[in-house]
């Protein structure tokens, strides 16, 4: 049976620190640029926590190598490593890397040398086969173009008696829900969560473990929930978005203020597959 974890909403990261560019590599640095500005403010309403609180509760992580696939900005990684022996992340973006490079005395001051970050792609990772008891993949596999090739890729690292941790996007949420208002499955298909859940389970069987995570998405005002959300549809999902389409999704908004800002319910699903 699959349960619910509810969870408030924080930050992933203080107020003031810069993210880096996760997809366009060619900037004038990290910290500069509309992508790196976008990302920055879509990033910094995004709670990780409650997955991360999910992971501790249903994986033994005490004593084992794990992998953070696709580890952006090391958000998880930096939260992963007082738990487990050693944890590397990577992510395909260099400047990506480099941040998380530079952020790890902050992070994590104490365990610095059981946590590394290297550039490599999911579909072909520079490790020996099994070598890693954990696999833990953040939101990656859903923008992955060789969703085969990278399932693949993690079966071959995890060793017999090791574990695949899935955290995607779940059905059923507000947020979802307004993402599909501007980016339709369209009908002739599966819907990608689906899609990625049923290839999943081709691989790897069904889940040892299916938890919904709430983690809810506050912003303190219209324009800059606009902001977040259209970053979103445009640079992570591959949405045009016209004059039009932005106006409505203003007036879309509209509906999720509180007397506190803009209150937008989501939810995360994560999975533990056993090799």
């Amino acid at each position: 049976m699959e349960r619910t974890i509810d969870a408030g909403t924080t930050r992933i990261m203080p107020r003031g620190v810069r993210v880096a560019d996760m997809s366009q590599v060619e900037m004038d640095s990290p910290f500069t640029g509309k992508y790196a500005r976008d990302f920055e403010l879509w990033s910094e309403y995004f709670d990780s926590e409650p997955g991360l609180q999910a992971i501790r509760d249903h994986v033994d992580l005490d004593g084992h190598r794990v992998l953070d696939a696709g580890c952006g900005t090391g958000r998880l990684a930096f939260r992963l490593v007082p738990h487990a022996d050693r944890v590397v992340g990577i992510d395909i973006h260099p400047d990506l890397i480099d941040l998380s490079q530079e952020r790890m005395a902050e992070y994590c001051p104490e365990r610095c040398g059981e946590l590394r970050f290297e550039v490599g792609t999911v579909t072909d990772l520079p490790y020996p086969d099994g070598y890693f008891e954990i696999v833990v993949d953040g939101w990656t596999l859903s923008t992955v173009d060789d969703l085969t090739g990278a399932i693949a890729e993690y079966e071959r690292l995890i060793p017999p008696g090791g574990a695949l941790v899935s955290i995607q996007q779940g059905n059923d949420s507000e947020y979802l829900d307004l993402l599909r208002e501007f980016a339709p499955t369209g009908g002739d298909g599966d819907d990608p969560e689906e899609l990625l859940r049923k290839r999943l389970a081709d691989r790897l069987g069904e889940p040892a473990v299916s938890v919904s995570v709430r983690a809810d998405n506050e912003y303190p005002a219209v324009p800059i929930a606009r902001d977040a959300v259209a970053f979103n549809l445009e640079s992570l999902l591959g949405i045009d978005l016209d004059a039009g389409d932005r106006e409505r999704l203003t007036d879309r908004l509209h509906a999720f203020e509180t007397d506190e800002g803009v209150h937008i319910e989501e939810h995360s699903t994560l999975r533990v597959y056993g090799i």
